[in-house]
């Protein structure tokens, strides 16, 4: 959990927080809050994926047992649902930047 909180701390630092601060000062180019944001949302697709499939290979035997194992396999699904959520609310957000909705 401690690498979450810097990672997000991290990325708070990078990312700017005014407007003045969003002017390109230098050449265009996506700075370094753009590819660790990028990569992060990379990651957390990855491990969303990987989740699910474990859910969808584990669901039915779940179901047979019941008890914890599907307490379990209902939690790693909301898990994976929570992770492609935020992949793509960072989409969305992404692209209205850039399309200047969110302005």
């Amino acid at each position: 959990m401690r690498w979450i909180g810097l990672a997000v701390a991290l990325i708070l630092t990078l990312l700017p927080l005014t407007a003045e601060a969003q002017q390109p000062t230098t050449a265009p180019g996506p700075g370094i809050a753009w590819l660790v944001l990028l990569s992060m949302t990379a990651i957390a697709f990855g491990f969303s994926w990987f989740t699910a499939w474990h859910v969808g290979r584990a669901w039915v035997d779940s179901k047979v047992q019941g008890g914890a194992a599907r307490f379990l396999i209902w939690c790693s699904a909301v898990l994976s649902a929570c992770g492609f959520m935020w992949c793509y609310v960072v989409v969305i957000w992404v692209t209205g930047t850039y399309l200047g909705i969110f302005d």
